[in-house]
């Protein structure tokens, strides 16, 4: 096929006449659309409003979100998904998780980095680590009024009271639980609140599923850098520690016993503090 070989004319050269302009009456210059000058206009009012909460403290930004009626949920704040009542608990720090896993590259040998000083929770199992586990659930389950409880999820009275924990309460009752399951020799004879044998099991398995679906609805996104440790060819990764945006377990735990002294609370072994 031949190629098409455009033929371009200057402006101007066309053998068509041109209208005679001269003819028509002159226009006056046309007006913008009010439809143009009231975009403009709100686009200009969201930007320098946009300019103002950006240039706005973290916090009276969110107080000012809130005031506007906009939804605002996180891990300061709380979730619309949480209890209200212990919202009051929340305070946010910087943690550097402890209980590392070290390595002596001497004796090929790997070891816990801990302070004895502070209460411990693992280990051979003894007196003052049950006690340690005691006061972290203290008054695991708090007494509710009956307001409190009409506005849960279907509540049902348990010896004359209204009963219920958050789930942080919860998940540390699995983890000790599941502690409790690995010493099982041990606890055959100590343990102060212990369950039959067909409901141990399948207790313990609802507890590692409890743990494993909170440890992902948390989705801590923490980088951990990973060391090599080890002679070859038994390698291990270890992670070293990091520092973590928690809520202040201390700030709740204080919270929650004040709450248990004033309305009452139970034990997991039914107990009432």
């Amino acid at each position: 096929m031949a190629p098409l070989n455009p033929v371009y004319k200057p402006i101007g050269s066309s053998a068509v006449p041109l209208e005679d302009d001269s003819q028509y009456p002159p226009q006056p210059p046309s007006n913008p659309r009010i439809s143009t000058v009231i975009l403009s206009f709100t686009t200009l009012i969201s930007a320098l409003l946009a300019l103002y909460f950006s240039q706005l403290p973290k916090d009276l930004r969110t107080a000012s979100e809130a005031h506007s009626g906009q939804a605002v949920f996180n891990l300061r704040t709380g979730y619309d998904t949480e209890w209200e009542p212990a919202k009051a608990s929340i305070d946010i720090q910087k943690v550097t998780y402890t209980s590392a896993l070290r390595y002596n590259a001497t004796s090929d040998t790997y070891y816990r980095d801990f302070d004895p000083s502070t209460p411990q929770y693992v280990g051979k199992p003894n007196a003052d680590i049950d006690q340690a586990w005691s006061d972290l659930l203290k008054g695991q389950y708090l007494v509710l009024s009956e307001e409190e409880a009409m506005q849960l999820d279907d509540p049902v009275a348990v010896m004359g009271y209204y009963l219920g924990e958050v789930e942080v309460m919860h998940s540390l009752h699995c983890l000790n639980a599941i502690r409790k399951e690995i010493h099982r020799e041990y606890y055959k004879d100590h343990d102060m609140h212990p369950l039959p044998d067909n409901l141990r099991s399948v207790h313990v398995d609802h507890c590692l599923e409890q743990l494993r679906q909170n440890i992902q609805c948390a989705g801590d996104l923490t980088p951990v850098l990973l060391r090599p440790y080890g002679i070859a060819p038994n390698i291990n990764l270890v992670g070293t520690p990091q520092i973590h945006t928690c809520r202040n377990w201390e700030a709740l735990r204080q919270w929650w016993t004040e709450r248990t002294n004033t309305t009452g609370g139970l034990d997991s072994g039914g107990l009432k503090v």
